[in-house]
């Protein structure tokens, strides 16, 4: 089975600012679009961006780790058809600040997808992250009830 695709729009939902603009993540941004890779979704660099301004955002994005994360850029995944190449880039899921309702915090984003797309995946950190759990309570009592009930533990 292919994983999904998920297109990332560029300015106003990686990036708080447009070109030329000093860049500054969304808050959560680049854990999530870490987070979605780790989980094996195919990412997808969807921008209106080109010349200078793209160069800047791919910039950007290397210098901050994470351009490895993103299969493509402004093209459509190796699991499309050579004989099909529309203008729209196709994905499964498209996150983009110009959504009908607004963009959602990445924190919001990142739990819907892995609620809808890989919900037998359970990630160690959002348990540790309120301190309510230690992690020696979860390696030793809670890790292997969720295994046992099929869950998959994400770090």
């Amino acid at each position: 089975m292919n994983p999904a695709v998920i297109a990332i729009d560029f300015d106003g939902t990686i990036t708080k600012s447009g070109c030329g603009k000093l860049l500054v993540f969304r808050p959560g941004g680049k854990e999530a679009i870490c987070d979605l890779y780790r989980l094996g979704f195919e990412l997808i660099l969807w921008t209106c961006r080109y010349g200078k301004c793209l160069e800047e955002a791919i910039t950007f994005l290397k210098e901050n780790g994470i351009l490895h994360c993103f299969k493509g850029i402004n093209t459509n995944s190796e699991q499309i058809s050579e004989n099909y190449d529309p203008r729209k880039i196709v994905a499964d899921i498209y996150i983009d600040d110009r959504n009908v309702g607004g963009l959602m915090s990445w924190h919001e984003i990142l739990k819907k997808i892995k609620t809808e797309y890989c919900p037998s995946v359970v990630s160690k950190s959002e348990y540790l992250q309120d301190g309510i759990i230690s992690e020696e309570l979860f390696e030793n009592r809670l890790r292997g009830l969720l295994e046992e009930a099929g869950y998959i533990i994400g770090e």
